[in-house]
């Protein structure tokens, strides 16, 4: 598969996961449930241990992050349930996010040549 190929698969999976988290936040298990067969289809695209090992980073230092956050009342959600603070998706949303960047810095870096 090009890497062209590639990023044109991630860009809408990137897209809907964001379009089904900001639609469908109140359904917190069905969002679950899409972002993650949004993950699998960006995951079967790469098929490289990089991209899992991204993909979990993401889901681990995304969510982290955001905890101080919360934790200094920069922000809240609406429904927290992982600690007490934020949606059960919420590391799923970083992981997809995560993989967008990493394809979308291999295909930039296959443009350069």
């Amino acid at each position: 598969m090009s890497e062209g190929y590639k990023t044109v698969v991630a860009i809408p999976c990137s897209v809907a996961s964001v379009v089904i988290t900001a639609y469908l936040w109140q359904y917190p298990n069905i969002v679950f449930i899409l972002l993650a067969f949004l993950a699998g289809i960006m995951l079967y695209i790469e098929q490289t241990v990089v991209a899992r090992k991204i993909y979990l980073l993401g889901c681990v230092i995304g969510p982290v992050a955001e905890m101080v956050c919360l934790n200094t009342g920069v922000w809240s959600y609406a429904q927290p349930v992982v600690f007490g603070m934020f949606p059960l998706w919420l590391p799923l949303l970083w992981g997809n996010a995560s993989l967008l960047i990493y394809r979308l810095s291999r295909w930039i870096g296959e443009e350069e040549g």
